[in-house]
Order: structure tokens, then sequence, then C-alpha cells
């Protein structure tokens, strides 16, 4: 069940912009990044909702209700003269950092491999998201949803009910 949710997250980091005659289902396995301008209006707005929500998700982390699964947090890490984005899993606290594995193979940063052990702190991170057990909905992931809104609505609903991931 882990490997899955972290192959749906990886949707995020697997999109191309040039890619737009796939669909996003289709393009969520191309191994491909999108590139988002540092000035894209919805993709701050998702950073400053995830950071605004985080103390409710770190809270959570320590011990989480029966109904969360998959806990993950994004950060950026340079590499490849640019900022690659990852989905950090088996997340811990160690003082006032965290530690936590690379849930995606890089693109850019080549120095790094999936399942590779990162410490980062509270300020790195970009998003969150979980898995509720219950209804099977993937919770947070602001990012996502910021890219999934420049698709066209028939892919971004196909792709909700795929994995999870509904955004308003």
């Amino acid at each position: 069940m882990l490997h899955r949710t972290f192959v749906i997250l990886l949707f995020f980091l697997a999109l191309n912009a040039n890619a737009h005659a796939q669909t996003v289902l289709e393009r969520q396995n191309s191994g491909k990044t999108t590139n988002v301008s540092r000035g894209d209006k919805e993709m701050r707005a998702a950073y400053a909702k995830a950071r605004s929500t985080l103390p409710n998700f770190l809270k959570m982390l320590g011990s989480p209700p029966p109904n969360v699964e998959s806990m993950a947090i994004k950060l950026g890490i340079p590499g490849g003269g640019r900022t690659e984005y990852f989905w950090i899993s088996d997340i811990r606290r160690e003082g006032a950092n965290f530690v936590g594995r690379i849930g995606n193979q890089p693109n850019y940063a080549t120095h790094l491999s999936i399942g590779d052990q990162v410490r980062f702190s509270r300020g790195q991170i970009v998003d969150w998201t979980y898995r509720n057990k219950v209804t099977g909905r993937l919770v947070g992931n602001f990012t996502g949803c910021a890219i999934l809104r420049k698709e066209p609505a028939a892919d971004r609903q196909r792709f909700a009910e795929s994995t999870g991931l509904y955004c308003d």
C-alpha cells in the first residue's frame, strides 16, 4: 500500500508540462518533472496553504490517528543546477529537525537516489500529505492540486477517481 501511495504521489514530480497530448494519468508514469515558474501564483498559494496547515500535520506525525497512513512531506533539494522537489516518507523527528527517506527517483539531483535518508528542517517543508484509510482520499498535497488545476476537467476527474486526490 505504501508503494502504491508513493507512485501516486510521484505524479507531482512526473508531470511533463510539454506533454499536453498525454492525459494526466499517462504523464504520472513518464518520470519527467513539471517545471513551474518561481512566480507561479497557484504554486505560491499552494506553498502558503501547506505551511499554514503544517502545524496540525506535524502534531499527527508523532502519533498518527488510526485512519492515517502514508504520511509524507515535500521539500526542495538543489541538484543539477536547479531545485528538485521530493516527497519524503518514513519521517521522524531528530531534535529540532527531521529525518526521512526520498520517495522518488531524482531527475536532476543525481547525487541522490530513491530511499536515501535526508535530514531537513521545518523551514524546508513546502507541502505535506497523507492518505485517509477510511475514505481512501489523499489529504493535503496542495502543490499537486496547483498542478492539476492547469489540466482539463475530465483529466482531473479521472485522476481523482484513480488516486484519491480531490482538489477544491
